[in-house]
């Protein structure tokens, strides 16, 4: 029998790093995350725009700042 190696790589947990987001946004003092694909973040960060957060992403992270309402 024959064995074969392969790679794989396995992405971020695009639901944990919304709820970080959110909690960020929630706790009035803003987050970054990193090591996460902020394409794979866009049902939450369109949301979170609308609602007048400002989001930065940059690579591998992102950054979401209190909206000043809170």
């Amino acid at each position: 029998m024959a064995w074969s190696v392969s790679n794989h790589e396995v992405i971020p947990d695009r639901i944990e790093a919304g709820t970080f987001l959110v909690a960020g946004a929630l706790c009035g003092r803003g987050v970054t995350l990193q090591r996460i694909n902020p394409e794979h973040l866009t049902a939450v960060t369109d949301l979170l725009k609308q609602a007048g957060y400002q989001l930065e992403a940059r690579g591998h992270s992102i950054t979401i700042s209190p909206n000043g309402q809170c």
